[in-house]
């Protein structure tokens, strides 16, 4: 009787070390037919290439292009399909030469079925991205999504979002422009997100309207208290309960 051989966990000690990467299949747009989809393995921050064809040398073509602007990675994961051998490997070698490449079998969850994982809630996400704004384009679409789930925390990670684990710090060059000081109050990204809706929103209908520290301060402990009842379940739409607490804030407004 053969005998399995046990899982082997893969445990990444910083953000950028290890990159796994793999296709995702959709309908045909414009000629496209995939997306490149890179993960960092710790952070879960992710890069999407659009792709007409799944060959080794249009994907290599997409992978120099995420990978020059990222932190390149030490290990670059993928499984065993064609499309990542052969020229993809030779040019990603040549660039890289200090990028270790490591191949695993498909879908085995020791090796790469995080990425899988990731890549369900990425295109949930992309989808219903599409559906609420009628359209098919999801070459552009991909782009914007990743940017939200980049930005989204993740109560399995303490409220942090994947672009915190991997740059070490939230984006507080948008957050400080917009809040202020109160952005600093803020214990979680779920309060940063509220308070920077709700100001982007009275810009929008009340371009004249100037709002108190005091007052912004009040909606950052808001969305602190909206994380407590979040989940990284992607079938939970923590984005409706942050409007729910929007629109409440609204109303006092009024």
């Amino acid at each position: 009787m053969s005998k399995r051989q046990p899982l082997k966990m893969i445990l990444t000690k910083s953000a950028g070390a290890r990159f796994q990467m793999d296709l995702v299949q959709m309908p045909e747009f414009n000629s496209y037919n995939y997306i490149l989809r890179v993960v960092d393995h710790l952070s879960k921050y992710g890069f999407v290439f659009p792709l007409k064809r799944h060959t080794a040398q249009e994907v290599g073509d997409g992978l120099l292009h995420i990978l020059a602007a990222s932190v390149g990675p030490r290990i670059l994961q993928s499984d065993n399909g064609s499309e990542f051998l052969g020229y993809c490997v030779d040019l990603i070698n040549e660039t890289f030469p200090w990028m270790h490449i490591a191949r695993g079998k498909p879908r085995k969850p020791s090796t790469q079925g995080s990425v899988e994982v990731s890549h369900r809630a990425f295109k949930a996400a992309l989808v219903k991205w599409l559906d609420k704004r009628s359209t098919a384009n999801w070459v552009v679409g991909a782009s914007v999504v990743q940017c939200e789930v980049n930005h989204y925390p993740m109560r399995s990670r303490s409220g942090m979002s994947p672009h915190t684990i991997y740059y070490g710090k939230p984006p507080t060059a948008s957050y400080s422009a917009l809040l202020g000081d109160a952005y600093k109050k803020a214990r979680t990204e779920y309060g940063l997100r509220l308070a920077k809706h709700l100001l982007l929103q009275i810009k929008q209908t009340k371009p004249n309207m100037v709002i108190p520290q005091s007052i912004v301060e009040q909606w950052v402990s808001i969305g602190d208290g909206v994380w407590s009842t979040t989940t990284d379940d992607p079938d939970v739409d923590c984005e409706e309960l942050l409007v729910v607490a929007f629109m409440n804030v609204l109303w006092k407004l009024e």
